[in-house]
């Protein structure tokens, strides 16, 4: 398929130009006239570029939710891709293109909408309006305590999750809050609160990482809010996985590459 048509369907269909971002959207990288396959991941991880390069195809397309590497301890400064890589992918007609904000929005390929179907819980409304759009959802479960859907998520994203139980243990009429990555709006816990909503699903959770992260405990505290954290990686990679089918459905062969989550971030 040619290149132009892929990135012409994902305009189309996201409509970044309804957003506001603090990054660029879209094609980061035109290197292939021609897309054969398309690889999804989350962020732009060496570790996938290097997976890709080193099956040894062309004409590939990387699609990811950031356009970055993850960002890496001790200091968790912006990261980059190594220029070695991008010649690599230059010369390996690898294209790379990139939604941020565009796949945030709630939607069939959404973060939040995708966590929730991979939990097993229903959506009922969406709440967390950033960048011109719509990123939380609020959902009904059969979970009846905070541990379940701690449990329930640890054994979803294979690793450790962090529950901080600053409200009751038991949910009110099963509710729960999703907002996949990272919430650094401080004062949604008190329309949750408002909403009948204890416990809230996330990606960052560590009070240590940012100022932001330990500004949202104080007000989860204020207001009874159970935070349940998964890692920013992990949170959001259901939404990747999901784009695969979005791939498909143009008739290209699509695959999710994992990588390893930054479980700091608990």
């Amino acid at each position: 398929m040619k290149a132009k048509a892929v990135y012409d369907i994902l305009e189309e269909y996201f409509r970044p130009d309804q957003c506001t971002d603090v990054v660029k959207n879209g094609i980061q990288y035109d290197n292939a006239e021609e897309i054969e396959k398309v690889y999804t991941a989350t962020f732009a991880a060496e570790t996938v570029i290097n997976e890709i390069l080193s099956r040894k195809e062309e004409n590939i397309l990387l699609f990811t939710h950031h356009p970055l590497p993850q960002r890496k301890a001790p200091d968790y400064k912006t990261s980059k891709i190594s220029r070695s890589l991008l010649m690599k992918m230059k010369e390996n007609k690898v294209s790379f293109f990139s939604y941020h904000i565009p796949l945030d929005r709630n939607g069939e390929y959404s973060p939040g909408n995708n966590l929730a179907k991979a939990m097993g819980i229903i959506p009922y409304d969406e709440f967390y309006f950033q960048d011109n759009v719509f990123m939380g959802v609020l959902c009904n479960s059969s979970f009846t305590t905070a541990y379940e859907v701690k449990k329930r998520l640890e054994k979803l994203i294979g690793h450790r999750a962090k529950l901080y139980s600053y409200g009751e243990t038991f949910l009110d009429g099963g509710r729960i809050a999703i907002m996949a990555g990272g919430a650094s709006n401080p004062d949604i816990y008190e329309y949750l609160a408002g909403k009948g909503v204890n416990t809230f699903v996330t990606g960052v959770t560590n009070p240590q990482k940012a100022e932001w992260v330990s500004k949202i405990h104080e007000k989860a505290k204020q207001y009874g809010i159970n935070l349940i954290g998964g890692t920013h990686c992990s949170t959001e990679k259901f939404a990747c996985i999901a784009m695969t089918d979005f791939f498909r459905k143009m008739g290209l062969k699509a695959e999710f590459i994992d990588e390893e989550s930054d479980l700091y971030d608990l």
